[in-house]
């Protein structure tokens, strides 16, 4: 059901009220409803309007249904990647000559992450290491903090941890 018959019924309906106003008492709804569902298609197509509601709205759950277990089949299968990652990666710590395997998929290696900046006392950082934001308090900048102490500047209240391995795949 379209909302355009709904429209031309309730349409029709105006029409007949306005063509019956002398004859019709306007305050009498057991009048008017005898002639909307008697002269007009509108009862019919608010009752469809209504089914097609009831369609749209299970439609609607159900393609929620289906999104909350696809999103559930997404994450298992990135968990699963991620157990198969950390099983190559083990391999290849262990096998450091198999580094720049060439396979159908990619190229593997063992390569390191940059570290983490770790912030040991907000308080004694300087402030030349810290980002100004709207907030009340200026926050500490990793990434200029990263920068110094990679360039072995001292930086009181941070330090650099190494970097963990990951296993990287050029293809």
């Amino acid at each position: 059901m379209s909302e355009w018959r709904l429209k031309r019924e309730a349409q029709a309906l105006a029409a007949l009220k306005a063509a019956l106003a002398g004859v019709i008492d306007p305050d009498d709804d057991q009048a008017l409803r005898d002639l909307a569902e008697g002269e007009t298609d509108l009862i019919e197509a608010i009752d469809a309007v209504m089914a097609s509601i009831a369609e749209d709205e299970a439609l609607a759950q159900a393609t929620f249904r289906q999104i909350e277990q696809l999103e559930a089949r997404k994450d298992w299968c990135r968990n699963r990647a991620d157990r198969k990652k950390r099983a190559l990666l083990a391999i290849m710590e262990q096998c450091p000559e198999l580094s720049g395997l060439r396979r159908p998929f990619g190229t593997l290696f063992v390569g390191r992450s940059r570290g983490d900046v770790v912030i040991d006392s907000e308080d004694a950082i300087p402030p030349q290491y810290k980002r100004i934001l709207p907030t009340p308090a200026p926050v500490p900048d990793k990434n200029k903090i990263r920068r110094a102490l990679a360039d072995g500047i001292n930086v009181p209240g941070a330090r650099l941890e190494d970097g963990s391995p990951y296993l990287g795949v050029r293809k």
